[in-house]
């Protein structure tokens, strides 16, 4: 597979004051409820992420990292191979903020200068060990999803939606 692959994973520092104003201003959960918690939290772990792609996926052509206007603070954005996007750079400035993860992921093909070949992660899914393109993308096949260790594919030719 010769083409480029990119990998997208969106984050969020959830101590950033300025995040932490903007989702109570816009929220209807309570900012100490555990879904908030849980949800947004972040460990400290996120850089491990990063060493992970650069030991085990070291062919990944760019790393689009998505966030609401945060950076990790240890993160090299003189980097080439790292592009950070705030939401605002590609979902209509009318239904922002936003803090469900489904309408950050729902037009994140939107994102400027992405790959039409890319995998989207989670901050808490990593690459432990070393993959290939075609872990991920498989000719003939529009999607590939791993969830839970099953493998689902669509032959192109196959309607997505029934």
């Amino acid at each position: 597979m010769k083409d480029k692959i990119d990998f997208v994973v969106t984050w969020v520092d959830d101590s950033d004051s300025n995040w932490q104003s903007k989702r109570n201003q816009h929220s209807n959960v309570k900012s100490k409820s555990n879904v908030a918690k849980t949800t947004f939290r972040e460990l400290g772990a996120f850089r491990y992420w990063f060493q992970g792609v650069e030991k085990n996926a070291p062919w990944v052509n760019k790393i689009y990292l998505v966030t609401d206007h945060q950076s990790p603070k240890w993160l090299n954005k003189n980097n080439n191979k790292i592009a950070l996007v705030n939401h605002d750079d590609y979902i209509h400035k009318d239904t922002l903020p936003t803090f469900n993860t489904n309408a950050i992921t729902a037009r994140m093909h939107k994102v400027p200068g992405l790959s039409n070949k890319f995998v989207y992660f989670n901050d808490d899914m990593y690459i432990l060990n070393p993959v290939k393109p075609t872990d991920f993308l498989k000719v003939g096949y529009r999607v590939i999803w791993l969830y839970t260790n099953q493998l689902h594919l669509i032959k192109m030719e196959q309607p997505i939606f029934k």
